[in-house]
């Protein structure tokens, strides 16, 4: 299989609590430990503005079985329910380099018409 996957999220942290930074790991579980890990400052965020940050990720799935795994590794004295926040999760494929040069081929033709109409309508 081995198609890769851009995962973007929007990450925030819970205000109420300690830490100050919170932590979040993301990974596919047949992938062993999380590849990314990705970390957000508490600053002046609230409740009703989380001030979300987005951040992309891109993996590679070679099993059809892997899933996609979010897990907080924020603590304060063992652990906290303050941890990191996400949403507005996006998987997308992403298409092969032979694909997207395939595509832009397709367009040329489209492209140089439009060249020859410019030119003939300047000469007239």
């Amino acid at each position: 299989m081995n198609q890769e996957y851009a995962l973007t999220f929007a990450l925030s942290g819970n205000p109420d609590g300690f830490p100050g930074t919170k932590k979040l790991g993301v990974g596919l579980t047949l992938g062993g430990a999380s590849p990314y890990a990705f970390s957000y400052s508490i600053g002046s965020n609230t409740h009703t503005d989380m001030e979300y940050q987005y951040v992309t990720a891109y993996f590679t799935a070679s099993d059809t079985s892997e899933v996609l795994q979010f897990q907080d590794q924020s603590s304060y004295e063992g652990s906290t329910p303050y941890g990191a926040v996400i949403g507005n999760v996006a998987l997308t494929a992403v298409p092969e380099p032979t694909t997207m040069l395939a595509g832009a081929l397709m367009l040329l033709p489209l492209g140089v018409s439009a060249i020859r109409i410019m030119r003939k309508s300047r000469v007239a």
